[in-house]
C-alpha cells in the first residue's frame, strides 16, 4: 500500500483508535458503578498497561 493511501486513512485510523478508548474508558466505569471493577482490578488494569508499553514489541528498530 503507497504512503500516500496510508497517510489519507490516518484520520479514519486515529477516529477509530479514538472510539475503542473510549469504549473502553466506558465499560470500565460501568463496571465500577456496580462493583463488578474494584481496586484490585484497576492495579492489575495499571499494571498491564504500563507493562505493555516497555516490551519488545513497541520499542522502535535501531
Amino acid at each position: 500500500m503507497p504512503l500516500a493511501a496510508i497517510l489519507a486513512l490516518a484520520p479514519q485510523f486515529i477516529s477509530a483508535g479514538k472510539s475503542l478508548f473510549d469504549f473502553v474508558q466506558h465499560v470500565r466505569a460501568t463496571a465500577q458503578q456496580t462493583g463488578e471493577w474494584d481496586d484490585a482490578h484497576e492495579a492489575a488494569f495499571q499494571q498491564v498497561l504500563a507493562t505493555a508499553g516497555q516490551s519488545p514489541e513497541w520499542k522502535p528498530r535501531e
